[in-house]
């Protein structure tokens, strides 16, 4: 945004400079320095240390640490300006110095709290927050004099500030490694590792894949910012695939601005590289879209993604109120459309999700007439159930032929748009194991293998795992459609 509104040399540019530069710098630039201040609150209330000192302290011990003295250029002439912080220090370059300085800072603040050696013994008569204020006053000096000093020595025996040493020696190798394939298959192997027994592996890792990636998502930030630009060849999108309630042109107009905000507005650019002049002009009109360049447009069309990975689960189902719009009134595609309940649906009562299989096969001939027949799979599709024992046989087996029948039905249309010519190249469950939601822990059970957390996470294979385990090596199954909508 800073890039598109506020560079001067751009035709969408110098819209509004200097409050969003402002705006700008107090958060991208600023974005080491607020990570400081939560992680020393984190770490002191994991080692009892209530209140704010221990972000005050994160924070005034990373500044004792960080270079004073800026190299500016200034008429082709370099010139030292000194008494200032670079926002190198502060933005993501300077990041793990940020995290270091703070994990250190905060344990001798807690060490020299909790040995009391520097307490300050205050008369009975003194409020209890004042006497707590002078407790902690020479315990944070100290902390913070430690943490300078550690940067003097450092400087005056190797040559490089602390800050140069990490990033140099820590920061830049690690980002290599972790922000390359090698170092991605690591960290996912390792969260997979922990899904496999029942633990949530993406929230285990995201202590040390945050850090790297959200360097590199401020370093692609900055890339953007002077022009460079690579786009990925790999898309992942959430389809909010959406049916008209009647063939009337409220409720088709409702489906169509349905699908502009929640669909076209991703596959547009990802695939084809632009936006249809459709989209593009209603985007604009509402000011929600500024004029691209050109060369925004070349870069894009020059840069569509080879492939495109679908997460399918239910339809919206829409019928327009269009007549309910005040002229005038401020836009939002909500506006334009309410939910609608199809009469009869099939539903997953545990989801509270209509099932429609037929998704899958109108997707489909979307993919092939609208977007050039492009190479794409189904990344994520399944049904989730709640209380899944119920459903144990006499040989512990969960008899799942509600999932089963999920597959056939979504197969089935798969299938059927392979046939028609439709590029669709896989179908990939969730999930292979019962597995932590974020929003729903162990509630509803999505897996093809059961983890029984009341046994020692004992696995079990679910009748559904036989089922694609035999569709897989005989490539058919036998499913009969009209048995499902007569």
């Amino acid at each position: 945004m800073n890039f598109c509104l506020c560079d001067e040399t751009r035709e969408t540019g110098g819209l509004i400079p200097d409050w969003f530069n402002a705006a700008n710098y107090a958060t991208l630039n600023f974005f080491t320095v607020a990570a400081v201040v939560l992680i020393g609150l984190e770490l002191g209330r994991l080692n009892k240390q209530e209140g704010f000192m221990p972000g005050i302290i994160a924070l005034c011990s990373f500044v004792s640490c960080l270079p004073s003295v800026v190299q500016v250029t200034h008429n082709d002439v370099v010139i030292d300006v000194s008494g200032v912080i670079g926002k190198d220090y502060t933005a993501s370059r300077g990041l793990f110095l940020g995290i270091v300085i703070t994990l250190i800072s905060v344990e001798i603040y807690t060490k020299l709290v909790n040995s009391g050696a520097l307490k300050i013994t205050m008369p009975d008569s003194v409020p209890s927050n004042v006497a707590n204020s002078f407790n902690v006053l020479f315990p944070s000096m100290a902390t913070v004099l430690i943490c300078a000093l550690f940067n003097f020595i450092t400087t005056k025996a190797f040559g490089m500030s602390l800050y140069t040493i990490i990033y140099t020696f820590l920061q830049t190798p690690l980002e290599k490694v972790m922000q390359g394939l090698p170092g991605l298959l690591i960290l996912m192997l390792v969260a997979q590792v922990f899904w496999s027994i029942g633990i949530h592996g993406n929230q285990i890792i995201k202590p040390v894949r945050d850090p790297l990636l959200n360097a590199a998502i401020l370093a692609n930030t900055d890339l953007v910012g002077q022009g460079i630009t690579e786009i990925s060849k790999l898309n992942i999108i959430n389809v909010e695939t959406v049916y008209p309630r009647t063939d009337s042109p409220d409720d088709v107009n409702a489906a169509d601005k349905f699908d502009l905000f929640y669909n076209r507005i991703f596959l547009d650019p990802a695939i084809k590289g632009r936006y249809e002049d459709q989209l593009f002009d209603l985007l604009k009109t509402h000011g929600l879209l500024m004029e691209y360049t050109s060369s925004d447009l070349e870069l894009m069309e020059a840069n569509p993604v080879d492939w495109v990975g679908i997460n399918l689960y239910h339809p919206n189902r829409v019928k327009g109120r269009m007549t309910a719009i005040r002229q005038g009134a401020p836009f939002h595609p909500c506006y334009y459309y309410e939910e609608f309940d199809l009469p009869g649906k099939k539903m997953n009562p545990f989801r509270g999700w209509e099932i429609y299989p037929r998704i899958i096969y109108d997707f489909a001939l979307r993919m092939k007439n609208e977007y050039g027949n492009k190479e794409w799979f189904v990344a994520e599709n399944g049904m989730g159930v709640q209380n899944e024992g119920k459903y144990r046989d006499e040989t512990g087996m969960i008899q799942d032929d509600y999932r089963i029948d999920f597959f056939k039905q979504h197969l089935y249309w798969a299938v059927r748009g392979v046939e028609e010519g439709c590029n669709l190249k896989g179908y990939m469950n969730w999930a292979f194991t019962d597995n932590v939601s974020p929003m729903n822990a162990f509630k509803n059970r999505y897996g093809l293998v059961e983890i029984d957390l009341e046994h020692d996470r004992n696995r079990r294979l679910k009748k559904s795992a036989y089922f694609f385990q035999q569709t897989i090596a005989n490539r058919c199954f036998s499913y009969d459609p009209d048995e499902d909508y007569k």
